[in-house]
């Protein structure tokens, strides 16, 4: 992959990836972890995805697995709530395109899935329907049955259905109708495609088409970056401390050697002048007889 490329395929994604990071974590810092994690990742495996027009959906259900990583080291899957009742089937076109192309109807939407539905379920709605992945894939991400799956996902229509219906009959506004693709799906993609635009950090950029793995060594280097400048100060302090030592050594010797000279050489004489308090304290030097 070269840089121009992978330029390209930033600029396409980084919003679906983003929007991934965000609405599974809802945390910012953690959301750009991710982001950077999953095309570090792109970065090393691009090689190996067969099917070049699915970098797409690798690069969601990447993002998604590693927010799920994280969030199963910081909490405990809740299913208290689920019970796992007779659930309604219900078609996935069951609200209308018109909702999805109104910021204002959309947030709307948005805040009923926020408010109403637990955290959990919630999570497997994005899973399912912007990220791609299947019941068999969350069930395992998860850890939890297929089945489960499938009832959050019936569940969370069901709640969403009657939370619209209960907007409109509060604010006399007609929301609910039937339309003819996913709604769930063109609602969230709707929503990524509002994420700002961020420039793709340097740091994601390889030094050559052949070094794919510099982007994530050049990722590790500004983490130890400390530990290296404290290791070049420790060298520069033990180079000048040698410095100074062989100096003093070679003004001993040279000492020796004179007043050796002045000793045992009678061709030599040692003068001293005393100078005045306005000049210098003192001269030395040699005068040949």
């Amino acid at each position: 992959m070269d840089n121009t490329e992978l330029e390209k395929i930033y600029e396409e994604s980084y919003r679906a990836v983003y929007w991934t990071a965000m609405s599974l974590l809802k945390d910012e810092d953690e959301a750009q972890d991710i982001v950077q994690e999953t095309y570090v990742a792109l970065i090393s495996s691009y090689s190996s995805i067969r099917d070049k027009d699915k970098v797409y959906g690798w690069l969601k259900k990447t993002a998604a697995n590693k927010c799920l990583n994280r969030l199963t080291r910081t909490k405990t899957v809740n299913t208290g709530d689920e019970f796992l009742e007779a659930v309604e089937a219900l078609p996935e076109d069951f609200l209308p395109d018109s909702i999805v192309e109104s910021d204002e109807m959309r947030k709307i939407i948005m805040d009923i899935i926020d408010n109403s539905l637990s955290e959990d379920i919630r999570t497997t709605l994005v899973l399912y329907y912007f990220d791609e992945m299947s019941t068999k894939e969350i069930a395992s991400a998860l850890g939890i049955p297929q089945g489960t799956v499938l009832w959050r996902l019936s569940f969370a229509k069901k709640k969403i259905k009657q939370e619209v219906e209960k907007y409109e009959k509060d604010n006399n506004d007609k929301l609910y109708a039937m339309a003819v693709i996913p709604f769930l799906t063109k609602l969230f993609t709707a929503e990524a495609d509002n994420v700002p635009m961020r420039p793709m950090p340097a740091s994601l950029i390889p030094e050559s088409a052949s070094s794919v793995g510099s982007a994530a060594k050049k990722i590790s280097a500004s983490s130890s970056s400390k530990v290296v400048a404290k290791k070049g100060m420790s060298a520069l302090a033990k180079n000048v401390l040698i410095g100074v030592a062989a100096l003093v050594v070679a003004s001993v010797v040279i000492v020796a050697i004179v007043r050796h000279i002045n000793v045992e050489d009678p061709h030599y004489v040692a003068h001293t002048t005393v100078l005045n308090d306005d000049q210098v304290s003192g001269d030395y030097w040699l005068m040949i007889r």
